[in-house]
């Protein structure tokens, strides 16, 4: 199977052989490929060490377990992998990191591949601006589909929503549930701020328990400052003081305008603010106590 060129400096570790991105790597009756039969996690170094590296593995697990596709091979085995990769790109940077576990051809073995890139850079120096977002209408989770705790490579709905953010100039798009409650970004969770309190919606509403979610609630915690599930919609967003979205690679991103689409036969809307339209304290202090608690993991040697 042919490959465009274009890895971005990325290699692959697929089946114990490490190549470049570029490779032929999967069989076309793959049906990873030709279903979407596959599960993934993302997440990145710190210092080159995995962040929560065990936590990624269980989901891994768990959503294989969901669509019956046997894990190949021990997560120390996962974890060499990932390393032997590391070492093929170079070990002086940090790095984006990608499972995927295939579920192969029909009466085949699945296949596993470790991707490993450079990390790239923040869109912008959170510490001083913000991202925009923009409201979409596409759902990640639907009545009688996957589950969205299933973290699989079906991901067109997110490539979309991404696509028409993007078409505007924002960073991230956002999804709704059937009831046009916010769920989560396309590839993040959403948070918005209120006073002194910080709200993100419920997985009720549809969206995936993100790892730096979870992490995310500890370090606001630990600030003695309030977070928690809270229905939201997009005035929601609108009218809130603050927002920030989160993932593994972005940390705590403040947010600080959306964008949605113009209703029938009406004007286009421009940027909206949130709040003062520049990120807020509460955010930052978010961001900071965040980054405090990944050095402390690290320290512990708790961080995998």
């Amino acid at each position: 199977m042919r490959r465009e060129r274009g890895g971005g400096g990325a290699v692959v570790n697929c089946d114990g052989r490490v190549l470049p991105a570029e490779s032929g790597l999967i069989s076309p009756l793959d049906r990873g490929f030709l279903f979407g039969e596959a599960v993934y996690e993302n997440l990145r170094t710190y210092g080159g060490e995995p962040l929560l590296f065990d936590q990624h593995l269980e989901r891994l697990r768990r959503s294989a377990a969901f669509l019956g596709i046997p894990v190949p091979v021990s997560d120390a085995e996962i974890t060499a992998r990932l390393e032997a990769a590391r070492r093929t790109v170079g070990l002086g940077s940090e790095h984006s990191l990608r499972v995927i576990l295939t579920a192969g051809p029909e009466g085949g073995p699945p296949s596993l591949l470790v991707i490993v890139r450079p990390l790239p850079p923040l869109p912008v120096d959170p510490e001083r601006e913000g991202v925009g977002v923009r409201f979409t209408g596409w759902r990640r989770a639907a009545p009688g589909g996957l589950p969205p705790e299933v973290k699989t490579n079906n991901l067109l709905i997110a490539r979309l929503a991404t696509r028409e953010a993007q078409a505007v100039g924002a960073h991230e798009g956002l999804l709704t549930n059937e009831s046009g409650e916010l769920s989560e970004g396309a590839t993040s969770n959403l948070f918005a701020v209120r006073g002194e309190r910080v709200l993100t919606p419920p997985l009720e509403s549809g969206l995936l328990p993100g790892i730096t979610r979870r992490l995310v609630f500890q370090v606001y915690g630990e600030l003695g400052v309030r977070c928690e599930e809270a229905p939201l919609v997009p005035a929601d967003l609108e009218s809130a003081d603050e927002a920030f979205i989160t993932s593994s690679s972005r940390e705590v991103l403040p947010v600080t305008w959306t964008s949605k689409a113009a209703s029938a036969g009406g004007a286009p809307l421009r940027r909206r603010p949130v709040g003062s339209g520049r990120p807020g304290p509460i955010t930052l202090r978010g961001l900071r106590a965040y980054r405090r608690a990944v050095a402390r993991l690290l320290r512990s040697g708790a961080a995998r």
